[in-house]
């Protein structure tokens, strides 16, 4: 993300422009000086990797002590006096699709080397640190903590996300930007850039980024920058693209970063700023591509940089038609991180998308998760588009990893009736009386499998209604079952006993990790993802903890029950003697085995 290498240009060429800072001492500074409370606007995408940090990930995630870190983060923010608002990403725009399917495709290389690395002894160190994949779900679940347990304002973007912050930070004059993207160093945006990377939340120490010391450094205006960044690579034009400009520029063949941004600020320190700089756009295609059929893509790259926070936000209006009202209503939810950011795209005609994680496609003995869950994505799609004014049945593009060849070009998924009285996604959002609740439940269990009774899920306990609609469509609802019974013990065990340990417990658990368990890890998290998309469609509070996957996974506590069920154990091993949690075990078994 960002501008290719303007991070390790500044830590190690441009001391003015990248320092520690006291973040204490900085937020005195701002409350003297304005008298405000500081506003921290997070980048929250970009800041996952480095708060995830050293936990095991490899088996899963190990997702209750990452809770424990976030809380961590933000108690120590307010012992400062600092507000965090948290913005995550929405869908991928179209603009940049093709950057996602090649990282998708990178991931997937690097995903092939971790089950390289385990397959000799199963031992989790085995894998380089620089193979990292964040644990399934991981952004979805932070919604959750930050705005559930922490109380931290959470938003998620409608378009760019980047762009939003800046535009957020400038309208509210906020003290920060927490991240670790190079393009805020581009935007501006707030008084201070903090580096998430350089973070010690303990110290509540890291590294601002200045982009006035930057533009200082290369002896050109902060209005160069936006140029700067399009002809060092970004996300809207690659270096491979640039390749050959960088080339010239440099006078070598394979020029090192540290030169090409160099030699790119003498090259832009030459054009003009302001409005002329777009007016001479056209001229610099020509220069630095040998032609002007560029120009509108380097315009592009150029304006995505300036964000108007000068304009009055948009003001909420009353649809008149019927559709128009249920969208509005959607996204009221989706900017208000209550419902998984996933279905506005798919209400107003984006893809559904799924990231890489951690299968191993050259092996045939489990299904892509993307395949095996299609059939209940595309029910969900039919009580999602119920209401929309088209003719025939409708279908969403889908953007989905299920192999090396899966992403080629996009997949489209027609939707499936549900059957059962649909009363309109409006009432479903927002009636909660005790007829609607009986209809809504209906619906759900209709849509994960018609032959269950329509309160076959609602007997549960509230936290394990996911896992069992998960496992029940995995081991039951596909033409083969995925896994055999004792698997389905296992990750049902785990998700009765993940509750019943504290942070530290699970900590302690041993490292040694089954491949296939891992890869049934993966599947298992992304069949809870499909289920709590269906059950926001269906109105069931998503912003409630019981559907976030703290409640129900935990990695190491995954592999230690695997272990004990392959060998055979019983109940009362499996649940660690602990009574109820073999009666939920029990429920739970009920759920995915009905007949």
């Amino acid at each position: 993300m960002g501008v290719r290498g303007l991070q390790s240009y500044m830590e190690k060429s441009c001391p003015e422009g990248c320092h520690k800072v006291v973040i204490k001492d900085l937020i005195e500074i701002y409350r003297r000086e304005t008298g405000r409370e500081p506003v921290i606007v997070v980048d929250a995408n970009s800041c996952l990797r480095h708060l995830y940090g050293k936990l095991d990930w490899v088996q899963g995630g190990q997702l209750t002590q990452y809770v424990e870190k976030g809380r961590h983060l933000v108690r120590q923010f307010e012992r400062l006096g600092a507000r965090l608002v948290m913005f995550f990403d929405g869908a991928t725009v179209a603009r940049k699709r093709a950057t996602w399917v090649e990282r998708r495709l990178r991931s997937l290389e690097d995903v092939y080397r971790v089950f390289d690395a385990l397959e000799p002894a199963g031992d989790p160190a085995a894998v380089p640190d620089r193979l990292f994949q964040l644990p399934p779900e991981l952004a979805q679940m932070s919604r959750g903590l930050f705005k559930l347990l922490c109380g931290c304002e959470v938003r998620n973007s409608i378009k760019e996300c980047d762009e939003e912050i800046v535009e957020y930070a400038q309208r509210h004059g906020c003290f920060a930007i927490l991240g670790q993207d190079t393009d805020y160093v581009i935007y501006g945006g707030a008084q201070y850039y903090l580096s998430m990377l350089h973070l010690d939340v303990d110290a509540m120490t890291t590294y601002n980024y200045s982009r006035w010391a930057l533009a200082r450094h290369l002896r050109i205006s902060p209005d160069h920058l936006p140029m700067l960044a399009s002809l060092i690579g970004n996300d809207l034009i690659s270096t491979t693209d640039l390749k050959e400009f960088h080339q010239r520029l440099s006078g070598s063949y394979s020029p090192n970063l540290h030169m090409v941004i160099e030699k790119v600020a003498g090259f832009v320190r030459t054009l003009p700023t302001g409005p002329p700089m777009m007016a001479s756009v056209p001229g610099v295609a020509h220069s630095v591509f040998g032609d002007q059929r560029w120009a509108p893509q380097l315009e592009t790259s150029v304006r995505s940089y300036h964000v108007d926070a000068s304009r009055p936000e948009e003001r909420a209006r009353t649809p008149a038609d019927h559709w128009e009202r249920v969208v509005a209503r959607a996204r009221e939810r989706h900017v208000a991180g209550d419902a998984p950011h996933l279905l506005l795209a798919v209400m107003t005609g984006l893809p559904y998308e799924l990231s890489t994680g951690l299968e191993d496609f050259r092996r045939p003995d489990l299904p892509p998760a993307a395949t095996a869950l299609r059939d209940l994505r595309r029910r969900a799609y039919g009580l999602l588009l119920h209401e929309r004014p088209e003719a025939g049945l409708p279908a969403v593009e889908e953007w989905c990893m299920a192999g090396p060849d899966s992403l080629r070009r996009p997949d489209v998924a027609a939707a499936l009736p549900v059957p059962g009285c649909h009363p309109g996604l409006l009432a479903l959002w927002g009636d909660r009386s005790a007829d609607l609740q009986d209809v809504r439940w209906a619906l759900f269990t209709a849509a994960v499998s018609a032959r269950l009774p329509s309160d076959h899920f609602r007997r549960l306990p509230p936290r394990l209604v996911v896992p069992a609609a998960a496992l029940r469509y995995l081991h039951a609802e596909l033409p083969t079952p995925v896994m055999q019974a004792w698997e389905v013990d296992a990750l049902a065990a785990q998700a009765v006993l993940v509750a019943a340990f504290s942070p530290a417990c699970l900590a302690q658990l041993p490292s040694h990790v089954d491949v296939r368990a891992v890869r049934l890890a993966t599947l298992f998290q992304r069949a809870t993802r499909t289920v709590v998309f269906l059950l926001a469609i269906c109105g069931y509070p998503v912003a409630a903890l019981q559907t976030m996957p703290w409640q129900y996974f935990d990695g190491k506590l995954f592999q230690a029950a695997y272990h004990l069920a392959k060998s055979g154990a019983s109940d009362d091993k499996l649940c660690d003697n602990m009574v109820e949690a073999m009666e939920q075990l029990q429920q739970v078994r009920q759920a995915v085995f009905h007949p």
